[in-house]
């Protein structure tokens, strides 16, 4: 039975074809609400994302449930949930890689002002 699922979710069909979209939706939406901020409303998800209305609203339900959102004090609104915050605590406690380039790295600052000028400098 295990190779008729395999042979059907390599040749896209069925229910673990639709898994990586479905997955891609979730972070998508996980993402939207990181990038608005606590209180972003049902809304404002539909609006930013390439979701309809159900879907958005079936993802964040399925999401609180799980508590990777929670909802706003006043109910209006959604914000990252203490998994999300896990998550994240772990990828850092584990070395998780971002290849982002650091800003700091980026800039043409110095602690030494002389070394970037190539005098001397005092500062008295």
């Amino acid at each position: 039975m295990a190779g008729v699922v395999a042979v059907a979710a390599e040749r896209g069909e069925g229910f673990l074809a639709r898994q990586p979209a479905a997955l891609d939706s979730a972070f998508a939406l996980l993402e939207a609400v990181a990038q608005h901020g606590p209180g972003v409303t049902t809304r404002e998800l539909v609006d930013a994302l390439p979701m309809s209305r159900a879907t958005v609203y079936r993802m964040t339900k399925h999401l609180v449930a799980q508590e990777y959102l929670v909802r706003t004090p006043d109910l209006t609104g959604f914000a990252l949930g203490a998994r999300v915050l896990a998550l994240g605590e772990a990828a850092r406690l584990t070395g998780g890689r971002d290849d982002r380039p650091d800003p700091a790295d980026s800039t043409d600052r110095t602690d030494r002002p002389g070394e970037r000028s190539g005098h001397d400098t005092r500062l008295s």
